[in-house]
C-alpha cells in the first residue's frame, strides 16, 4: 500500500491523480457508448439532460442494502444500485452538515471553503456545483430541506432565480413534474436538480415505526410494539444525556440489564426512518423512470455524513457530530450515468466528498476552471474506461464546537447531559479538533483521550470493522510518518481557521436565532 498523504503538501500530491421525441437523442447516446466501449471515440458523449444530486442528511450506509445485503427495507435504493456504480469506500469531510455540504458542493475542504462549524455563511468567492451547471446551459434547481444550507447562508449560489425551494424534493412536487414533462418533450432542455433534507437525524422519530413493523416483521430485531412503547420514550426523554454522558446516564436511569433492548429499540427507530427515506427516494427515481429519462440522466445518491448508533468502542453513541467514527465518515455514494457499465462491480477505491463535484462534471462533459479552488479528483475517466483506481487518501476532521452547544454544556440545569463530552471538547477553540485519514481499509486518527492526553490510533477496518483493536505501532516508521502527516493536516486546519477569522465563519445570526436553527435539528434542547 503506497504511502501518500495530503496534508498539507500532499493535498496537492493526492489531487494530481487528478417517448419518441427523444429517440434520436437516445440513439445518439447508444452509438457514442458503443464507440467509447470499442475505443473509437475519446470520451465523446452527449451531456446528460437531467442531473440529480440527491444528498440527504445522516444516512448510515450500513443500513442500506447495497452495502448490507442482509437487509430488505431499502428496496428502491437497491433497485437503483443494480444499474449504477456503488462506491465501497467513500468518505466525507466531517460529521457535521454545514461543513460536509460545503465540501460536497465546492469540491474543497475547510481550509478553502472556510466552514469549520455551522451555521455558517459560504463566501461569494466559492465556486459551487450549481454554478458550473448553470454556466453549461442547465436550468438549476435546489430543493433545500436542511436548515444549515439555506440560501441565506449562500449554499444556493448558481441556482436559477425563483428555483430555490425551502423543502426537500418529493416526486409529486408540481415544479419537479414540470421539469420532467419539459425534458420529455424538449430534447434541447437540460436541468440540474439538487436536494438535501433530513428524515433520519437524531433524536430518531417514532412516526414511521408502526408501518415499518407491519411491512418488515423480519427486520424488527425481535421487538414487539410493547417494547417500542416502553423504551422509545426513555430514549426520547434523555437523548443528549445518553449520547454525551452515556455511562453515567445509564447508571442514573438504572438501565442495567435493559440496555440491550433499549439499544435495539433505538436502532429500530433509525431503521424505520431509513425505510421512509427509501420510499421518498424511490418515488423520485421511479418518476424519472416513468418518463423514460434514465438513459439521459446522471443521478447521484450520497449523504453529508453517516451515523453511529450503539457501538461499545465508540466514544459517543447515537450521533455524528464531534466524532470521528467510520460509520459517520463512510457515507453512501451511488452514481448512475449512461456512460457507466450497468451492474458493474462496486468501485473499490477510496473516494472523498470533494471528488463528487468534479466527477459529476466529467460525466457531464463540463470542463471546470482550474483556479476556483476545486481540490477533488475527476474520476469519470477511471469509471468509464475501467482504469485502476487511484490511490487517494481521505482526510477528515471534527467540527469546532458550536456556540449554542457550548452554552448548553455549561448551563447548570443541563450540564449533567454533557459531562463526558466536556472532557474532549471543553471549549470553542479550534485546537480541540480531531483528525483522521483513510487509505484502503487502513484508518488512522489523532484524537484526545478521556484522560486529556492526545494519541494516534490505527485500525484495520477489513479485519476489525468495529474498530476495537488499536494497532498503532510507534516503532513502525510508516505509522510514525502517517502520524506526522496527521499532525501537519491538523496544523494546517488550525492555521487556516485563524487566518479566515470571522469573515469565513460569519454566523450573521443572533444567539436566539442560532439556537432555534440548532434546536430544529436536535443539536440542543
Amino acid at each position: 500500500r503506497p504511502h501518500r498523504h495530503n496534508a498539507p503538501r500532499s493535498v496537492r500530491a493526492a489531487t494530481r491523480w487528478t417517448s419518441r421525441s427523444r429517440q434520436s437523442v437516445s440513439l445518439l447516446t447508444l452509438v457514442v457508448l458503443v464507440l467509447v466501449e470499442t475505443g473509437c471515440a475519446d470520451r465523446v458523449a452527449p451531456a446528460p439532460r437531467l442531473v440529480l444530486l440527491y444528498a440527504p442528511c445522516s444516512v448510515s450506509k450500513q443500513f442500506l442494502s447495497p452495502w448490507n445485503e442482509s437487509l430488505s427495507f431499502t428496496p428502491n435504493i437497491a433497485e437503483f444500485a443494480e444499474n449504477s456504480t456503488v462506491f465501497a469506500r467513500h468518505q466525507t469531510e466531517t460529521g457535521q452538515s454545514g461543513i460536509s455540504y460545503a465540501s460536497l458542493l465546492s469540491g474543497s475542504q475547510a481550509d478553502h471553503h472556510g466552514v469549520y462549524r455551522h451555521p455558517a455563511t459560504l463566501s461569494d468567492d466559492l465556486y459551487l456545483i450549481a454554478e458550473a451547471y448553470a454556466e453549461a446551459g442547465y436550468e438549476t434547481f435546489f430543493w433545500n430541506g436542511h436548515s444549515m444550507t439555506k440560501a441565506g447562508f449562500n449554499y444556493a449560489q448558481g441556482v436559477t432565480a425563483g428555483n430555490h425551494f425551502p423543502k426537500g424534493l418529493i416526486a409529486h412536487d408540481g415544479r419537479f413534474f414540470e421539469i420532467l414533462e419539459r425534458l420529455a418533450r424538449d430534447p434541447e432542455y437540460k436541468a440540474f436538480v439538487l436536494t438535501n433534507f433530513t428524515v433520519t437525524h437524531g433524536p430518531y422519530r417514532t412516526k414511521h415505526v408502526a408501518r415499518f413493523m407491519k411491512k418488515y416483521p423480519a427486520e424488527t430485531l425481535g421487538l414487539s410494539w410493547e417494547d417500542v412503547e416502553k423504551y422509545a420514550p426513555l430514549y426520547l426523554d434523555s437523548p443528549f444525556a445518553l449520547t454525551w454522558n452515556h455511562a453515567a446516564t445509564l447508571q442514573r436511569l438504572k438501565i442495567g440489564d435493559e440496555l440491550p433492548k433499549l439499544v435495539r429499540v433505538i436502532e429500530l427507530l433509525y431503521r424505520a426512518n431509513i425505510n421512509y427515506l427509501d420510499r421518498l427516494f424511490g418515488s423520485v427515481y421511479h418518476a424519472i423512470v416513468g418518463k423514460d429519462l434514465m438513459d439521459e440522466s446522471l443521478i447521484v445518491f450520497t449523504a453529508d455524513h453517516g451515523e453511529v448508533l450503539y457501538r461499545e468502542s465508540a466514544t459517543f453513541k447515537w450521533t455524528h457530530s464531534m466524532l470521528l467514527a467510520h460509520e459517520v465518515l463512510g457515507v453512501p455514494l451511488i452514481i448512475h450515468s449512461p456512460l457507466l457499465p450497468k451492474a458493474a462491480a462496486p468501485y473499490a477505491g477510496v473516494t472523498r466528498s470533494v471528488d463528487v463535484f468534479p466527477t459529476m462534471a466529467g460525466l457531464s462533459n463540463i470542463e471546470l476552471p482550474t483556479d476556483r479552488g476545486i481540490r477533488g479528483v475527476d474520476l469519470s475517466r477511471i469509471l468509464t474506461e475501467g482504469l485502476p483506481a487511484p490511490d487517494l487518501l481521505a482526510y477528515s476532521h471534527t467540527t469546532v464546537l458550536v456556540k449554542s452547544v457550548f452554552r448548553q454544556m455549561y448551563q447548570k440545569r443541563r450540564e449533567r447531559n454533557w459531562l463526558e463530552a466536556r472532557k474532549f471538547f471543553p471549549d470553542e477553540r479550534v485546537d480541540h479538533i480531531w483528525v483522521a485519514v483513510r487509505s484502503d481499509d487502513e484508518w488512522f486518527k489523532y484524537r484526545k483521550l478521556g484522560s486529556g492526553s492526545w494519541a494516534t490510533q490505527a485500525f484495520d477496518l477489513a479485519a476489525d470493522p468495529e474498530a476495537k483493536r488499536d494497532i498503532f505501532d510507534a516503532g513502525d516508521t510508516r505509522h510514525v510518518s502517517i502520524r506526522d502527516d496527521l499532525l501537519a493536516y491538523k496544523a494546517m486546519l488550525v492555521r487556516t481557521y485563524g487566518e479566515s477569522g470571522d469573515q469565513a465563519i460569519d454566523h450573521r445570526l443572533s444567539d436566539e436565532n442560532e439556537d432555534d436553527l440548532l434546536r430544529s435539528l436536535g443539536y440542543i434542547q
